[in-house]
């Protein structure tokens, strides 16, 4: 579980990077600040899609919940 939070850590890091930069390149006028921040955010979702593969979301029965919970409402309300 210590390498999933590290990466996220990093994914984040990552991200707040690429808005420094983006931030410094003044609307992609200067370049190199505006391929830093590119570079930055694809790495940072490079890394995010390494955890989302190693914790476990429980996506699926959330989705599950709400979508069961949605008809039984409106079928009691018919």
């Amino acid at each position: 579980m210590i390498v999933p939070v590290s990466l996220l850590i990093g994914s984040v890091s990552l991200d707040l990077l690429a808005c420094y930069c983006v931030k410094r390149s003044k609307g992609f006028q200067k370049v190199i600040w505006g391929l830093a921040g590119l570079l930055a955010i694809i790495s940072a979702f490079v890394l995010l899609s390494f955890v989302v593969r190693d914790i476990p979301l429980g996506i699926g029965g959330v989705y599950r919940r709400w979508y069961c919970g949605d008809a039984t409402l409106s079928y009691s309300l018919r």
